[in-house]
């Protein structure tokens, strides 16, 4: 009971906005932060007062879907509009200084992606978009396909997969243990989130900016939005997998194994434990 009503306080939480049927009229995202605090409070509460009665197949739902609701309409506001206003001083910072500012939103949205923190919902929460959208794209596809390159040695074909297309959040055990095996990553998104956003001009959707290779939403996305701003479908194509898979892995492997040689990364340190 909780966890259903948690879910709709949730969906709730997400459009504080608008009714119900013009949020799914929307068809787009809702607000992240809006939505996580209203079922964590459904849940709280639900929590407090499950089992308390004999009606509780009435009681639970109600008394949760209604405090979590009214978290959401009260703190969902307010958190979209700064979060509204984040993401606007992100888009223009990139558009203004597209070297130092690709530099800055590659590098942090990859560190995001791989940390057990969900850099999709930051890029919706955030409304990043055009090159800051683009160079987070690139940034969150070093770290996946970085480390899948990076570890290969390790993990074979089913590490490869399992972070490349999946998620690189699999290394973060192995990040605790040595931190430094997430520099060539990093080196990588580094390198190319300014080449993305000052030279390429690569731009993509908020719902894209922080999925990266996973599941390839992040490469549709992109695909999308730089064929809408003009550029043909084989630029559009070729710069993305050559931004997106190519460079990340080439640079990421070339650091890696300079590191290897030096001793900084040893054999086992990226091995994925299943």
């Amino acid at each position: 009971l909780v966890t259903v009503s948690a879910a709709v306080a949730g969906m709730i939480g997400a459009f504080p906005g608008v009714t119900q049927m013009e949020a799914f009229g929307l068809g787009k995202p809702g607000e992240p932060l809006g939505a996580f605090i209203a079922a964590l409070v459904a849940i709280k509460i639900g929590h407090l007062v499950a089992g308390k009665t004999k009606v509780d197949i009435l009681v639970t739902p109600l008394v949760a879907i209604l405090t979590g609701a009214v978290a959401g309409f009260v703190a969902g506001p307010p958190i979209s509009a700064f979060m509204s206003w984040l993401g606007a001083l992100v888009n223009v910072n990139v558009e203004q200084h597209p070297v130092v500012g690709g530099i800055v939103v590659s590098v942090l949205m990859g560190i995001i992606l791989t940390l057990p923190i969900s850099s999709a919902a930051i890029g919706v929460a955030m409304n990043l978009s055009g090159l800051a959208a683009g160079a987070a794209t690139v940034g969150c596809c070093c770290n996946m396909v970085g480390f899948a390159v990076a570890s290969y040695r390790e993990n074979k074909v089913g590490g490869l997969v399992a972070q490349g297309v999946g998620t690189s959040m699999l290394q973060v055990p192995n990040i605790v243990k040595k931190p430094i095996i997430w520099l060539p990553a990093i080196v990588s998104s580094a390198i190319l989130g300014p080449v993305a956003s000052a030279v390429l001009h690569m731009t993509s959707t908020p719902v894209g900016s922080g999925m990266g290779s996973a599941g390839f939403v992040g490469q549709f996305a992109a695909y999308g939005s730089m064929v809408a701003d003009g550029m043909s479908a084989a630029m559009a194509i070729g710069l993305i997998v050559v931004m997106h898979f190519v460079l990340p892995g080439l640079i990421s492997l070339g650091v890696s194994e300079i590191m290897r040689k030096m001793g900084w990364i040893v054999e086992g340190d990226m091995k994925l434990e299943v």
